[in-house]
């Protein structure tokens, strides 16, 4: 996800967009620490439906969960 973060000014990401996906992929029990590990061909809708319970459960807000699909789910259509 790191080639993916710093590719996204060159998109035409703003600061912003780029200083808050970076935020949400390396928070503590952000994406990073539940799925990172995971390789990419290996990844499942099982993992993703856990990561999505977990953050949930420790109180984050359904639309910040749903940011959260939006980041994982763009960072997989550019292959990462």
């Amino acid at each position: 996800m790191d080639v993916w973060i710093a590719l996204l000014p060159e998109r035409g990401r703003s600061p912003k967009y780029v200083h808050d996906t970076r935020q949400r992929i390396n928070r503590p029990g952000g994406i990073r620490e539940k799925l990172g590990p995971i390789p990419v061909e290996d990844l499942t809708a099982e993992h993703l439906d856990r990561a999505i319970g977990e953050w949930l459960a420790t109180g984050l807000s359904p639309s910040s969960v749903v940011t959260y699909g939006r980041t994982i789910s763009a960072a997989l259509s550019q292959g990462v």
